[in-house]
């Protein structure tokens, strides 16, 4: 539970440094005998804190949420019953470093389960500590896997000192490893952060309105809600120009309609306006495409998550496809097995996933280059990256977290911008339906932020030009080679 207290909302990040010693003790009381069952139970508790919001789901019925955050919490507890599991065997086999193999495996553990179809990385170690920026500034170099690392290692190095005391030992060597754990990613962080004003002089800069029309999701696709609706935004949208912004962002699927296709004629409504500003525009839409069958020849439709831009006097130029669905909400994953599901209306979509990596080009204000992530794909810090590298400039994150109402979804859903900025040097703009819209700097430090609920609108300057951080060029080197060190931590207690 101490490790579920720590994440967002809640400023209980430092709790996160000893959630593992009650897992460490009972695994040493037992002799790591029982290192699945211990991690079983731990995984339970602390993915039951983190993500039961899962279960306050208000786009389906209230049995179905609650069933689906039951089964996902069930599945996803066994990433850390498999980190008990090796750490109970690695403790048992008595390789040498015991307990200190653990910050390896449980990164291993973390990067690994970013591959697959059931991906979900929102229980990283890391988004406990997003908070502390002095802290999270390592991950420019190890990525976020880097701080999770470290929060199990400084886990480690406190049970050690626990240990020491317990048996009436010197603890003194085990309390000073333990200091320098602590203090080495917060003093890196600190000369980081001290040596910005030099770095804030030479970026260029893009002023960027925020939409938060705060709208009700369920009644946003209501009929004779859609016009109210347009109008709001709208009127939004007039407001937030008498900021100059060069560029302004509404949130994910903010307009019911299929806009790049001109359905009840919201594209021409949308282009007028933009337009008449002279600003450009960047708006979650559906969209619709066709694919023909080559075994088949059938033209069958594919449904998409998607942002476009539109260019005063150019039109919607370009659009970005969301790359990563959400499993069983967005879409139905191994549909051989999970096929009865489709036929079930609980609200979920039929999306299909995009594949082009956009960026988007801005000519028409200033010029500027930035891509979109909308809602979930944020949490995928490989996939921002690659927008990075492929010539971003900075990120528009558009969302719709009001299906989980004032539960912590919405709160770690935009701590992760906070560290998706840090391990680029991008900055981040979000807009986010009914919050929390923010301006987050290339270091993580929010500039501008509307709440959860707010109704309203903000414009932030945003620092564009950074050079690219280790992590950006090189992608996550520091977790495979953990994950390496661990699987031979692993295969030495094998052999043994």
């Amino acid at each position: 539970m101490l490790l579920a207290l720590g994440f967002p909302p809640l400023p209980l990040g430092f709790l996160a440094y000893f959630g593992l010693i009650p897992f460490f003790l009972a695994l040493r009381q037992t002799e790591g005998k029982h290192g699945f069952r211990l991690g079983y139970i731990t995984g339970l508790v602390y993915t039951a804190g983190v993500v039961y919001w899962i279960g306050t789901n208000s786009g389906t019925y209230r049995w179905a949420a609650i069933l689906s955050a039951v089964l996902a919490i069930a599945a996803i507890a066994l990433n850390t019953a498999l980190f008990g599991l090796v750490i109970g065997y690695i403790h048992r086999k008595g390789v040498p470093g015991g307990f200190w193999w653990s910050a390896l495996i449980w990164v291993g553990v973390e990067y690994l389960r970013s591959f697959g179809t059931l991906v979900f990385p929102w229980l990283s170690l890391s988004l406990s500590q997003v908070q502390y920026l002095p802290v999270i500034q390592i991950a420019s170099i190890t990525g976020m896997y880097g701080v999770s690392f470290w929060v199990v290692l400084l886990n480690t190095a406190l049970f050690q000192y626990l240990k020491a005391r317990i048996s009436n030992k010197s603890a003194l060597t085990a309390a000073l490893v333990a200091l320098a754990i602590y203090l080495i990613p917060v003093a890196y962080g600190t000369i980081v952060l001290r040596a910005l004003p030099g770095q804030e002089r030479s970026a260029k800069t893009v002023k960027v309105g925020i939409v938060q029309p705060n709208v009700d999701p369920n009644q946003k696709w209501d009929r004779q809600f859609r016009k109210k609706n347009f109008a709001l935004l709208d009127s939004l949208t007039s407001r937030i120009a008498h900021q100059d912004p060069d560029i302004i962002i509404w949130p994910e699927t903010a307009v019911p309609s299929y806009i790049r296709l001109n359905r009840y004629g919201y594209r021409d409504s949308i282009q007028k306006q933009v337009n008449s500003l002279g600003i450009p525009l960047l708006t979650g839409t559906p969209d619709a495409t066709t694919n023909r069958d080559t075994a088949t020849g059938e033209t069958k439709a594919q449904l998409h998550n998607a942002a476009v831009l539109f260019q005063p006097e150019e039109g919607v130029t370009q659009w970005y496809r969301k790359i990563k669905l959400v499993p069983f909400a967005e879409y139905i994953p191994y549909d051989q097995v999970f096929g009865f599901v489709a036929n079930l209306e609980l609200g979920q979509g039929n999306y299909t996933p995009g594949r082009e990596l956009t960026v988007f080009h801005v000519t028409s204000t200033v010029r500027t280059n930035l891509s979109a992530a909308i809602c979930y794909d944020s949490s995928f810090p490989g996939l921002i990256r690659r927008f990075r590298q492929r010539g971003a400039d900075w990120l528009a994150v558009i969302t719709n977290d009001a299906w989980f109402g004032e539960s912590s979804g919405p709160y770690q859903h935009a701590a992760w911008s906070v560290m998706r900025a840090v391990e680029n040097r991008m900055p981040v703009a979000r807009s986010a339906n009914t919050g929390i819209s923010m301006i987050i700097d290339p270091w993580g430090r929010v500039q501008e932020r509307l709440s959860l609920h707010e109704r309203g609108v903000m414009a932030g300057t945003i620092q564009t030009g950074m050079s690219g951080t280790f992590y950006s060029q090189h992608g996550a080197v520091f977790s495979f080679i953990i994950t390496l060190a661990g699987l031979g931590g692993l295969l030495w207690g094998v052999l043994r």
